[in-house]
């Protein structure tokens, strides 16, 4: 499946603070499935065409185990205190 506003998405979005977890449809689902609703984008794949519901869905698991991980990792490296003076 492709959505063609998700590459300009990429572009101006951060997708979460912790860069580990950088993607929208692996790492955090759920935002790739909330800008395909607002910006109303379609399934370009004319052959094999599936919903952005069923997309994500197979990456939830995934997602919810790395974030764990990443989330530990992201701690330990210091990185994230950096990032929270930032903001």
């Amino acid at each position: 499946m492709h959505y063609a506003s998700h590459y300009l998405w990429l572009t101006i979005i951060t997708f979460n603070k912790n860069h580990l977890r950088p993607c929208p449809m692996l790492e955090n689902p759920e935002k790739l499935q909330q800008m395909v609703h607002e910006t109303g984008a379609k399934s370009t794949d004319l052959q094999s065409p599936e919903s952005v519901e069923h997309l994500c869905g197979k990456c939830e698991q995934y997602a919810s185990i790395w974030k764990e991980k990443a989330d530990e990792l992201w701690e330990k490296s210091g990185k994230a205190e950096k990032e929270e003076k930032k903001a």
